[in-house]
């Protein structure tokens, strides 16, 4: 080899070094492929977590409702057991029960259960009237 072969064969070498061959070309487009790759990824996953939120949102805001809906149910029970026995009581007494003898009588609903009370209608007599002024004690009239 002459100098001039040793001088082109050194600048070939050179040129390589300073331009970026076909492997650095491939390094560079996979690194922008998987930047596009992660960020494609990044919003599919951000699309599935979105919709997996709203599927659960939906499941809690459903239990929520039926939650809610037989607490409705059981107010609007417990105000209907309550109408019941106040009409019974004031049949049984043959006249309406004043605004305190209701309240009376919806707490012992309340604390006794309003079977136990419809019981003690069913079954009382003379002590009706003074268990219902009674608010205070628990015993039945019987």
């Amino acid at each position: 080899m002459d100098k001039a072969e040793a001088e082109r064969e050194i600048v070939l070498v050179l040129e390589e070094k300073k331009s970026p061959g076909i492997e650095a070309i491939k390094e560079k487009s996979l690194a922008r492929g998987e930047k596009r790759g992660v960020r494609k990824g990044r919003e599919k996953g951000i699309e599935e977590g979105i919709a997996l939120g709203v599927l659960k949102g939906r499941e809690e805001g459903r239990e929520e409702g039926l939650a809610k809906g037989r607490e409705l149910g059981l107010e609007e029970g417990r105000e209907e057991a309550l109408r019941l026995l106040v009409r019974i009581f004031e049949r049984r007494l043959g006249r309406p029960l004043a605004e305190a003898e209701q309240k009376t009588l919806a707490e012992r609903a309340r604390t006794e259960g309003a079977e136990n009370v419809a019981d003690l209608v069913a079954e009382s007599g003379e002590g009706l009237i003074t268990w219902l002024l009674d608010g205070g004690s628990e015993t039945k009239a019987r």
